[in-house]
Parts: structure tokens; C-alpha cells; sequence
């Protein structure tokens, strides 16, 4: 009789798309719920996460905080804490469909050319690399 399946195994099954699982990790992975119940629980709660996360279902997050709070899943709790920490944000987050996609943070030759140098006047130029041994004049 094979052991039980390893923890990193169950997670990856767990998180992973269930098209992107062959047949043979779909039936461990569903041998594993069967078996345990708790296992099973938290599966379910991740899945409907991973629903609300892609398909931007901020709607149902408030349903699936009450879910998670009333089941005997310890690390969904804190995970949930986490999330009412910042609740509006995350709400907003899951909600609407916005994005500054691949061009965050990068800068267009238009902006650099408009840029004001606000390097300070009068500095003395940096000091020019030496080779290893090389002496300096004046030292």
C-alpha cells in the first residue's frame, strides 16, 4: 500500500488549475479528500478563492470570509486577518478590472527628454576607476 501523498504534492494539487492535472493527480488528489475530511474543507475554500481571484468576484469574498471563519481551518484564519487588515483594498483588488499591466514603473524616452537634471551644480566629477595597484599622485 502506497504512503500518503506528500504535503508540497497536496498543495500543488490543491493550487494548481485542474486542466493542468493528468489523470493520475486527479485521482490521488481526490483519494486524499476523500480520506480527510479537514483536507477536503480547505481544498474547497482555496478552490472558491482562486474563483473570486480570477474571475475578479469581489462580490463574494464577504460570503467566503464567513465560510472560512466558521470551518476548523487555522491557516485560512490568518490568512483571513490578513485580508481584513487591508479589507477596501483587497476588495477593490478583486473587484475591478484595472491594471497598469507591463508598462508600470518604465519610463518613455519623451519623459527622460522632459526631465529636469536636479544633480546639484558645482559637484566635482566622479573619480575615474585605477587599475588594482595603481598609485595616486599626492597620497
Amino acid at each position: 500500500m502506497p504512503g500518503p501523498p506528500k504535503a508540497r504534492d497536496l498543495a500543488r494539487w490543491i493550487l494548481a488549475d485542474p486542466d493542468n492535472l493528468d489523470c493520475e493527480e486527479k485521482a490521488k488528489q481526490a483519494e486524499a479528500r476523500e480520506r480527510c475530511g479537514h483536507l477536503d474543507s480547505l481544498a474547497g475554500h482555496v478552490t472558491e478563492f482562486v474563483k473570486i481571484l480570477t474571475g475578479l468576484h469581489g462580490n463574494r469574498l464577504d460570503a467566503w470570509i464567513t465560510a472560512v471563519e466558521a470551518d476548523d481551518q487555522p491557516d485560512l484564519h490568518s490568512f483571513v486577518r490578513g485580508i481584513k487588515r487591508d479589507y477596501d483594498a483587497v476588495l477593490n483588488g478583486l473587484t475591478m478590472p484595472w491594471s497598469p499591466g507591463v508598462v508600470e514603473g518604465q519610463r518613455q524616452p519623451a519623459q527622460d527628454a522632459q526631465a529636469p537634471d536636479l544633480r546639484p551644480s558645482g559637484l566635482p566629477p566622479a573619480p575615474q576607476a585605477r587599475a588594482p595597484g595603481q598609485l595616486t599622485r599626492g597620497l
